[in-house]
């Protein structure tokens, strides 16, 4: 999948993000075609993602968020990451995912539901939705006379 980053905006910490590390909470939200998950730091961002993420105490809060492709049904090359301080500046990363983490975070995705709502059922409702909406299109575009080019200018 390609996603267009600058590498600056990337990071990198001393070791990867652990399976046993990788937990979801909250509602998941669809943002275009992706199903965005949050992610709680039950782990030292800094040791994964690197000094960029240092905080001191009271400065602020780091939001990571893991997104699965609805379209591709994949999950993304990146967990984006926002460091958020409170005299309101706001930093956005992506830390680039292993084979093995993406694997890692597949299986946790898959197995994470919010009320009634999964990995599963978001991804049925998704596509029915675009077959629908696509059909729509399809038929609205059949039923539109014919596009001419010529201009036409109001006798006066």
């Amino acid at each position: 999948m390609n996603e267009d980053r600058k590498a600056s905006e990337y990071v990198s910490g001393s070791r990867r993000l652990r399976p046993e590390e990788i937990a979801f909470e909250d509602e998941m939200l669809i943002i275009g075609n992706r199903l965005n998950f949050y992610m709680p730091l039950y782990f030292d961002p800094v040791e994964v993602f690197g000094e960029k993420m240092r905080l001191e105490d009271g400065e602020g809060y780091i939001n990571v968020y893991a997104n699965y492709d609805l379209d591709n049904e994949c999950v993304c090359d990146t967990l984006e990451i926002v460091k958020v301080l409170y005299n309101d500046e706001e930093w956005n990363g992506y830390y680039l995912l292993s084979a093995e983490e993406k694997a890692a975070i597949q299986r946790k995705m898959e197995q994470y539901h919010h009320g009634a709502n999964t990995l599963q059922t978001v991804l049925k409702d998704y596509t029915e939705e675009k077959v629908s909406v696509l059909g729509q299109l399809a038929k609205a575009k059949a039923a539109a006379p014919p596009f001419s080019s010529k201009s036409y200018a109001p006798e006066l």
